[in-house]
């Protein structure tokens, strides 16, 4: 079964877009329970809310209110899918951020963390900014054209998981030997479990 991480525009547009994206919340009313947040999304909402609040204007005022509201809601209802950031996350997020960048320009740390999160869990990524998550390599379904997207990119069979494509790349040299070794002739004597790295 395909998994979902939201991009930080998604859960704003779903409280604020106009007009109301209604392929989306149609979709997310039957599907919330396949879909994660990163952390670093709470804290771009956080960060939004607390900004607003800080400016004059009342309607700046309210708007910061009802992002609170809804951040309130948010980790209540993704609680138990809401993926940490951790060192691995940030190194993946710097090697993609660099690929993006190499094609097209510089998608920030941000847009980075979660590109890495889907990257590294298998998740697709849901978002209205497409073509910043486009160069990182990460499957991408863009809310414009969500119904169509959905579809094409739930036809397309994904790669080998992340990690293991991660595991192969920076595993040593005498480590790969030996598994090839073992799975053309078997463990040798009391060598299962040696992956000493200094030969």
């Amino acid at each position: 079964m395909q998994r979902f991480l939201l991009d930080t525009n998604v859960l704003c547009d779903v409280i604020s877009r106009v007009p109301e994206p209604t392929d989306l919340l149609r979709w997310l009313d039957d599907n919330a329970h396949l879909c994660f947040v990163s952390a670093i999304s709470v804290h771009e909402l956080e960060y939004g809310a607390a900004r607003l609040a800080l400016k004059k204007s009342v309607e700046d005022r309210l708007k910061a209110a009802t992002f609170v509201r809804w951040n309130t809601h948010l980790l209540t209802m993704f609680s138990g899918r809401i993926l940490l950031v951790k060192q691995h996350t940030l190194l993946r997020a710097a090697a993609l951020r660099a690929r993006a960048g190499q094609l097209g320009g510089d998608i920030g740390l941000a847009d980075a963390i979660i590109a890495a999160t889907a990257d590294i869990a298998g998740l697709y990524v849901i978002t209205r900014n497409a073509q910043h998550f486009s160069p990182t390599g990460v499957p991408v379904i863009d809310t414009d054209h969500f119904a169509q997207s959905l579809r094409s990119a739930l036809l397309v069979p994904k790669t080998q998981s992340r990690f293991s494509a991660i595991r192969n790349e920076v595993r040593h040299p005498y480590q790969l030997k030996q598994e090839a070794n073992r799975k053309a002739h078997g463990p040798a004597p009391d060598s299962e479990n040696d992956l000493s790295l200094d030969r």
